[in-house]
């Protein structure tokens, strides 16, 4: 995984990339420079231009039954996370809370006083994983389990009392005009965790979660470039053309 230091620019100042000729000796070194350079272009790209957020996708929904109440389930979805990374999630991944947030032991009745509920937030953050291993030459450093031969883009979920750190306010669009002056350079982000959803967990150990214990509503949102154009074509223009018959249709 990457560190917070890699959404920054070189301490020169500026990227550098190879330069080939023929001749030139090429190391492993050369080859990890070479994805380094355009992996940082585009999480630099997705995290100044695009921002953060849920593009599509990772709904968050209570799964349990009478012998896991405390089970969600993530669905497949698609995120930009808050250092630039893609985070891709193909198959719905379910996720049992009481093992990240074991239930209190059960207090004595207080009489006229309920039992307090715990708020937990969801969270996912990109990860990578070396997997395919493969032997290493002889007189070579390296592990005796041998060197991955590839690095698989992966993702984590995890559960917690602490909220991951929300993007400062961001001015709109007519007060940056108005005053005819844009932030000089987004800081890059301490935290890698982008929020899901908002859980709060029942009060005693056996209930099952209930949909409205599920927040998705705290999420942030990014939309994608068509749903935009979609958008604006019904607020600027009063109806938008449906594709598939070419007639107008109204605006929702």
């Amino acid at each position: 995984m990457h560190q917070q230091g890699d959404c920054c620019q070189s301490t020169a100042g500026s990227t550098e990339r190879n330069s080939f000729f023929t001749g030139k000796l090429l190391t492993a070194d050369d080859f990890t420079d070479e994805q380094s350079y355009f992996r940082g272009k585009l999480r630099r790209h997705n995290r100044l231009v695009h921002g953060a957020g849920v593009v599509c996708g990772l709904e968050v929904q209570p799964a349990g039954g009478a012998d896991s109440p405390w089970h969600i389930a993530v669905s497949p979805g698609y995120a930009l996370g808050p250092y630039g990374d893609e985070i891709l999630v193909c198959e719905p991944v379910c996720i049992d809370l009481a093992s990240y947030c074991p239930p209190s032991p059960r207090p004595g009745r207080l009489a006229g006083r309920r039992r307090a509920r715990r708020v937990v937030f969801v969270t996912i953050e990109y990860a990578e994983v070396p997997c395919n291993p493969a032997p290493i030459p002889a007189g070579a450093a390296g592990s005796d389990a041998g060197e991955p031969t590839r690095i698989r883009e992966s993702f984590v979920i995890r559960c917690s009392a602490d909220c991951p750190d929300s993007p400062s306010s961001i001015d709109t669009l007519c007060e940056r005009l108005r005053r005819n002056r844009f932030p000089e350079g987004a800081p890059c982000p301490g935290d890698p965790r982008l929020l899901l959803a908002r859980v709060t967990l029942p009060a005693a150990p056996d209930t099952t979660l209930r949909p409205r214990d599920v927040d998705n509503g705290v999420r942030p949102s990014l939309f994608s470039l068509t749903m935009i154009q979609e958008q604006l074509i019904q607020c600027c223009c009063g109806r938008a053309r449906d594709r598939k018959t070419g007639r107008r249709r109204r605006p929702r």
